[in-house]
């Protein structure tokens, strides 16, 4: 529906018939600021056991303020909330559609990135963390459950 460049880090060749790749190779110095270069950042997995527990990537760009579209599958339903702090997709044509609207709506994508850097800081964050594992650390040692 509209041109744009699909950026791909992980990997150092990628040709996906009409679309416009780049491929980033992974690396723990860089990751952080191509993320953030990123306009939207996706997550799609497929519907089975093995990705009912994948949530890293999804964090990550909303601790750094990328908006996210991901599938509506796993615990990926409870970090997005669709429409509040990222978008959630199924099928093809509701990706299509998802990343269309993320790309077309430049206010959107900015409530987007603001909601998931709140969600990030509020459920996520090592401030919220550290309390709870110090916490569980305690307990274990004293062989409280």
């Amino acid at each position: 529906r509209r041109p744009f460049r699909l950026r791909v880090m992980g990997t150092a060749h990628l040709s996906l018939p009409g679309l416009d790749v780049e491929c980033e190779p992974w690396s723990a110095a860089r990751e952080i600021d191509v993320i953030r270069s990123f306009d939207v950042g996706l997550m799609p997995l497929r519907a089975d056991e093995w990705s009912r527990g994948k949530y890293l990537k999804a964090i990550q760009y909303l601790a750094l303020g990328v908006p996210a579209v991901g599938t509506r599958h796993g615990v990926l339903r409870d970090i997005i909330r669709d429409g509040e702090n990222g978008l959630l997709a199924d099928s093809p044509e509701e990706w299509v559609e998802k990343m269309d609207r993320a790309l077309a709506d430049r206010q959107l994508r900015e409530r987007l990135s603001r909601e998931g850097r709140r969600t990030a800081e509020e459920r996520y964050s090592g401030q919220v963390w550290a309390p709870r594992f110090i916490d569980i650390l305690r307990r274990t040692a004293r062989g409280l459950p």
